[in-house]
């Protein structure tokens, strides 16, 4: 197994990772090396922008007729259930 040592660290940086390896129960050691793992999980902004490229662009939707079209379904869904005809086909004003 390797080794990797860090010299020069600031002293209130090492106070911090002591402090949050003791918050989780970890040596500095493993800290550390939990963090260099999560690290090397996520992919560099390099790689991140190259696989970004690979995809298609979103196509644009008006969200807020969407948001009409899925509360009027709500709507002919509930009225179906209580045997009401839906808003939009109601002429006496009741809502």
């Amino acid at each position: 197994m390797g080794a990797i040592q860090i010299k020069n660290v600031p002293e209130d940086l090492h106070a911090a990772i002591r402090s949050r390896a003791a918050e989780e129960g970890k040596t500095v050691s493993e800290y550390v090396l939990d963090l260099v793992r999560r690290d090397l999980e996520m992919p560099t902004m390099r790689q991140w922008l190259a696989r970004l490229k690979t995809r298609e662009p979103v196509k644009p939707f008006d969200s807020v007729a969407l948001i009409h079209e899925i509360r009027e379904e709500r709507a002919r869904e509930i009225d179906g259930r209580i045997g009401q005809p839906p808003l939009s086909e109601r002429h006496d004003g009741a809502e």
